[in-house]
């Protein structure tokens, strides 16, 4: 006993003088590392009014140490005599200085005109951003190109400001999105003007829409349709959002999207292009249903505070076992009918080649891209959609006084998918009960909660009907 405790003091001893040894160097390497950085103040004012700064924020680079300026444009910060100090501001040029043993610095940030020599698309022309006294907002093709999506439309939520784009679908070939501008201006029709290289384009948001098969319909109406074009295929897009889009009348009321495709340059070689990607799309979520024992056991306790008598409910404890037990899929099945009729991820692809260039009379960009996409049925030749892009915009100098241009636009889409939309199809699915069959052991299916006409599993092939 005596040597137990002897043992057990020593290493509370040895624990201790270990702990101090411990603390005692990271306060030494605390104090060392403190002697290294020391107070750096200065100043930020601007280059040509010469008038301090309040918010600008400066940052010791490589590291997470930073703050900002106050009313004075003054800041304090603690670094090392040989950092470099990180100075952005909204609106100014960033710029990095290094101390080189300055404890006392004074900057001045230069006004950041990069994006006013922006060249936009406006309703009579070209011009520079800052010649602009109206509200535009652009997308350029770098911008558009990098949401892999197969329509426009959805390449531009969330890149405009003031435009509000919602996807109501996500099925393959209808999943284009409605376009307001500055929220609802109107109670009847609140779609902006689209115009695509000078020529209005249809309305999209009510000239297309879904009928009972998931597929587009067009009105019939005249112009040129923005999700049918092939995104590699657009330059930029700008959106008049004021009284710049009164060029274009009254239907301009809810502003106007202006589409510019790309065309070949003067005096360049040509310049040939291939992209290509493909990608999975998944649901964010999917319902998680109960099984077929817990479904009858709900089902017998309502029924049970309902006050109906036990010989009435809808399943007996026996059945309830033998839901659970899975020995009997004849009489007592367990259907999961979303894991049966869904698959966990769909599969999109995308090729596009184009070959641009010019001469000194004629300039020339065509182009051919596909779009291929299926849906997330189990059955995965139910839902296809391929769309083809062709497009030839050809330039002409004659002489100096005259100009001519070609443009050639061409799309083909080919839908095929099951006779019952897809809406109904996910509701059937959803209000199916568990205990219900949805395929005998033999094979065959069963008839489902709905009967036949609304088995899930057969309306999501073609076996039961297609549209093409």
């Amino acid at each position: 006993m005596f040597t137990e405790i002897r043992s057990s003091t020593t290493l509370k001893l040895t624990i201790m003088k270990n702990l101090g040894v411990f603390m005692l160097f990271a306060f030494i390497c605390l104090q060392f590392s403190y002697a290294q950085t020391k107070p750096i103040t200065g100043r930020v004012v601007d280059k040509d009014r010469s008038e301090p700064l309040q918010g600008v924020s400066v940052s010791v680079k490589g590291s997470q140490s930073g703050t900002t300026t106050d009313a004075e444009g003054r800041f304090t910060l603690n670094a090392s005599s040989n950092a470099t100090l990180v100075f952005s501001f909204v609106g100014y040029t960033t710029i990095e200085e290094q101390l080189a043993g300055r404890t006392d610095i004074n900057i001045t940030l230069a006004a950041d005109n990069s994006d006013l020599n922006q060249v936009i698309v406006v309703g009579y022309g070209r011009e520079k951003k800052v010649n602009v006294i109206g509200s535009v907002a652009t997308v350029s093709s770098k911008d558009i190109v990098s949401s892999p999506v197969s329509s426009v439309s959805n390449a531009l939520a969330g890149r405009l400001p003031g435009a509000i784009v919602q996807q109501r679908s996500g099925e393959p070939g209808a999943d284009f999105a409605s376009i307001l501008i500055r929220g609802t201006n109107t109670l009847g029709n609140n779609s902006p003007l689209v115009i695509i290289d000078g020529i209005p384009g249809r309305d999209p948001n009510t000239n297309q829409t879904t009928n009972d098969y998931g597929n587009q319909i067009v009105d019939g109406s005249g112009g040129r349709d923005l999700n049918s074009i092939n995104p590699e295929d657009i330059e930029s897009i700008s959106v008049l959002k004021d009284a710049s889009a009164a060029i274009y009348g009254a239907r301009a009321a809810n502003g106007v999207i202006l589409v510019t495709t790309k065309r070949g340059k003067a005096d360049s070689p040509p310049t040939f292009s291939y992209s290509f990607y493909t990608g999975q799309l998944s649901p964010i979520s999917i319902p998680k249903m109960a099984d077929a024992a817990t479904y009858a056991q709900m089902l017998r306790e309502m029924e049970t505070y309902k006050g109906v008598d036990p010989s009435n409910l809808s399943y007996t404890a026996e059945d309830v076992e033998k839901f659970r037990s899975g020995r009997y899929p004849w009489t007592h099945p367990n259907s999961d009918w979303f894991d049966l009729a869904l698959k966990n991820r769909s599969t999109t692809q995308n090729h596009n080649f184009s070959v641009a260039g010019g001469s000194k009379n004629v300039n020339y960009f065509v182009s051919f891209g596909t779009q291929s996409a299926d849906g997330i049925y189990t059955d995965a030749n139910a839902k296809k959609f391929n769309r083809y892009n062709l497009r030839a915009n050809v330039d002409v100098k004659v002489n100096k006084y005259l100009n001519v241009g070609f443009d050639v636009d061409g799309s083909q889409e080919n839908r095929m998918g099951p006779s019952l939309d897809a809406q109904t199809v996910f509701n059937v699915i959803n209000q199916n009960k568990p205990t219900t069959t949805a395929i005998y052991p033999n094979g065959l299916p069963g008839v489902g909660a709905f009967g036949a006409s609304y088995q899930p599993l057969l309306r999501s092939t073609l076996e039961g009907g297609f549209d093409d």
